[in-house]
C-alpha cells in the first residue's frame, strides 16, 4: 500500500496529514506483541524532489528512502505500524538521525500497553546516544552492531570464534547487555554481532 501511495503522491513529513499516515497505521492496535522490527526501504521515485536518495546496495538504486516499523502478525504476516521519510536536507539544515527514528520507534512501545515489546534493528541504527535512550526508558532491545561503531566489542569477540556454525557471548553486569557474535556457514550472513537487552538466560541441562 505504501509503495503504491509513494509512487502516486508525494508526503511531507513535515505536513501533519503526512504525519497521520503513520498514526492511523499505530492507532489500529493497543499492543503490539512480543516484537517490532525497525528497518527502512527505498521506494523507486525519479520524480522532482529534493528528497531523492541513491543508494546502490538498495533495490532501484534510487528513490525515496522511507524507515518502517512492522510487527507480526498470528498469521505469520508482518504489518506496518510505522512510517516516515528520510527527509534530511542539508541546504536547509535539516539532519534526520539515526537516534530520532529509534526514538520515535520506542516511544510507540511506551505509549502502548504493553511496554515489554521487544525493538529489532540491524547495525544502521543502534548508536552510544541511542543504547543510553533505550537505557534510560527501560526498552528491551536487540541490534546488530557495526564494527565502525563498536569496535572493540566486535573485534574482541570476533578473535574467540575460529570456525563457522560456532559462537561466543558475553554479558555486561553493569548495563545488563548481552553480545553475542555468531559465524554463519550461510554465505549471505557470515559474521554477525548483535548486543542487546532482550536476551533471555537458560539454565544448562543437566547430563
Amino acid at each position: 500500500m505504501m509503495k503504491k501511495l509513494m509512487e502516486m503522491y508525494f508526503i511531507d513529513y513535515e505536513n501533519e496529514e503526512a504525519k497521520k499516515v503513520s498514526e492511523n497505521m499505530k492507532n489500529i492496535f493497543k499492543t503490539f506483541g512480543d516484537m517490532i522490527s525497525g528497518d527502512e526501504k527505498l521506494f523507486f521515485y525519479t520524480g522532482m524532489s529534493g528528497y531523492v536518495r541513491k543508494v546502490i546496495t538498495k533495490p532501484g538504486s534510487i528513490g525515496l528512502w522511507m524507515y518502517q516499523a512492522c510487527v507480526p502478525l498470528k498469521c505469520g504476516k508482518p504489518c506496518l505500524v510505522y512510517t516516515r521519510m528520510h527527509d534530511s536536507n542539508k541546504q536547509a539544515g535539516k539532519v534526520v538521525k539515526c537516534h530520532e527514528i529509534i526514538q520515535e520507534w520506542g516511544e510507540m512501545i511506551l505509549d502502548s500497553y504493553q511496554r515489554e515489546t521487544m525493538l529489532f534493528m540491524d547495525s544502521y541504527y543502534l548508536q552510544e546516544e541511542s543504547r543510553k535512550w533505550l537505557k534510560e526508558n527501560g526498552i528491551k532491545y536487540i541490534a546488530s552492531i557495526h564494527s565502525g561503531r563498536f569496535g572493540v566489542l566486535v573485534k574482541t569477540m570476533m578473535k574467540k570464534v575460529m570456525k563457522s556454525c560456532s559462537y561466543v557471548q558475553c554479558f555486561n553486569q553493569g548495563t545488563k547487555e548481552s553480545a553475542v557474535h555468531y559465524w554463519s556457514n550461510n554465505m549471505n550472513l557470515g559474521r554477525k554481532t548483535v548486543l542487546g537487552t532482550g536476551f533471555q538466560k537458560k539454565e544448562k541441562r543437566k547430563r
